[in-house]
């Protein structure tokens, strides 16, 4: 059972690759916020000409108050009115883009994530955002689970069960890892 365990909570908190595969996407959305986006975008790290093309297609969008495309990271920040249709034209535009410059994915190619971790990604977003804004961005949930894993560590090697010793070390990796990303 601790093995089972130490896998999903690798998956969930870490992104381990132990339970599910993933596919090279054309992009993959690094980091989002209301309002505030940041995209990998494939194509575009090293090409000063597509960065400039990218930025200006998709800066050209309905709602999309800037767009700034980086050639050294291959990344794209957008700012936008936070609207179920922005985002969706957002994410139609990259694809839209993407597919432009790598082609369309072959029938049968599924380039979504399996739904199981999309549905775990979006919650544990959910709850990281709910988080912060109840701590005021001092602090986010996997600060708060690393330190806890490390807290929980410490006081099982410090039992006076040896036998529990070893669950804390592996609480004490896992807690170190976790604040190391």
């Amino acid at each position: 059972m601790h093995a089972l365990s130490a896998l999903l909570l690798g998956e969930v908190l870490l992104g381990s690759r132990a339970l599910f595969t993933r596919t090279e996407l054309p992009f993959e959305i690094v980091h989002t916020l209301p309002g505030r986006l940041r995209a990998k975008v494939k194509g575009v790290k090293g090409s000063a000409d597509k960065a400039r093309e990218l930025q200006h297609q998709v800066g050209a969008l309905a709602g999309v108050k800037t767009a700034r495309a980086d050639p050294r990271s291959g990344t794209l920040l957008l700012t936008f009115d936070d609207t179920d249709e922005v985002r969706k034209a957002i994410i139609d535009g990259l694809n839209a883009w993407t597919n432009a410059d790598v082609g369309e994915p072959p029938p049968g190619d599924d380039l979504a994530p399996p739904r199981l971790r999309q549905q775990i990604k979006e919650a544990g977003q959910a709850a990281n955002r709910s988080v912060l804004a109840r701590t005021n961005g001092a602090t986010d949930l996997q600060t708060m689970l690393a330190l806890a894993a490390g807290a929980w560590g410490i006081k099982t090697i410090v039992s006076p069960a040896p036998i529990r010793r070893w669950q804390g070390m592996t609480l004490l990796y896992w807690s170190y890892n976790m604040l190391r990303r």
